[in-house]
């Protein structure tokens, strides 16, 4: 970002004199901005990358020169297919892990243990992997909402809970990682309907800014907030009629695709002085 875009180089000196000298990480000897992290040669676990929005992080991580770990479930097929994409078309080193995060302490270290053993580490997590399931509030049973809570809120927390072991254990190096958690705009604007979901993924929303605090400036956690951006898995025959009938509750009168999603998480990878933030994307339905 050119200096006079936020605040000039002589500005800077101005504002800063008789201060302490800045950090040199992310300034030029003139004070100017000299951009964010760059992913090229990354590591980048996503979970519950072999399908739909989770594929497609994956997939523009490693455009941006990141290896990528791809969790998954149980979509074996479609992992492995997402790995041979990576290595065939984008050329960067990528591995298929199967981790059941509905038991989420025991899922999230097998996952990193695998991590560790092929890569030494990883530099970014994505914490994608989620459960959705209709549920009609007067039928919703204890179970139901143990699935929800278990994938969407604890699961998250105990990968970053492994993901910060490392920056633990490597400190003196200086190495700085970064935690991107994908929410959902319900999050923020709360809906009569689905309550365990919706609940689950506003109290993803509050550990997102509570993990920023708890983890700076080692690690950076962002979220980002999907509106309606693919048709319901299952639910939908005709993706064209959804699109449709979807977008015309939308301010912007489109539905998103997976795309946009994939671009945010990029972002808040690179953008290296924002953190505890969360990016709706939502063509405005969130509001």
């Amino acid at each position: 970002m050119p200096a006079s875009i936020c605040v000039g180089s002589a500005a800077l000196k101005d504002k800063f004199a008789g201060q302490p000298d800045l950090p040199a990480v992310g300034f030029t000897a003139s004070g100017g901005y000299n951009g964010g992290v760059k992913l090229e040669g990354k590591t980048a676990v996503v979970t519950g990358a072999a399908v739909r929005l989770g594929r497609a992080i994956a997939l523009d991580l490693a455009e941006q020169g990141a290896n990528v770990v791809v969790h998954y479930g149980s979509h074996a097929d479609e992992a492995a297919a997402v790995v041979r994409t990576i290595q065939e078309r984008m050329g960067r080193h990528a591995i298929a892990v199967q981790a059941d995060l509905s038991d989420p302490v025991r899922g999230a270290a097998m996952l990193f243990d695998a991590v560790r053993e092929q890569f030494g580490g990883a530099d970014v997590l994505v914490n994608n992997a989620a459960i959705y399931e209709p549920g009609d509030f007067g039928s919703i049973s204890e179970d139901h909402w143990d699935r929800h809570l278990g994938l969407n809120l604890k699961a998250p927390f105990f990968l970053a809970q492994r993901f910060a072991e490392q920056f633990g254990r490597q400190s003196a190096d200086g190495r700085t990682g970064c935690i991107v958690n994908i929410l959902c705009r319900r999050a923020t604007r709360p809906t009569a309907e689905d309550l365990p979901y919706t609940a689950a993924k506003a109290g993803l929303a509050a550990l997102t800014k509570g993990l920023a605090l708890r983890l700076a400036p080692s690690i950076r956690v962002n979220g980002v907030a999907p509106g309606e951006m693919l048709p319901p898995t299952g639910r939908h025959d005709d993706p064209v009629a959804w699109a449709e009938q979807t977008s015309r509750h939308i301010p912007l009168r489109r539905v998103g695709g997976a795309d946009p999603v994939a671009s945010a998480v990029r972002y808040l990878c690179e953008a290296d002085f924002v953190t505890g933030e969360t990016i709706h994307v939502t063509g405005g339905d969130h509001l």
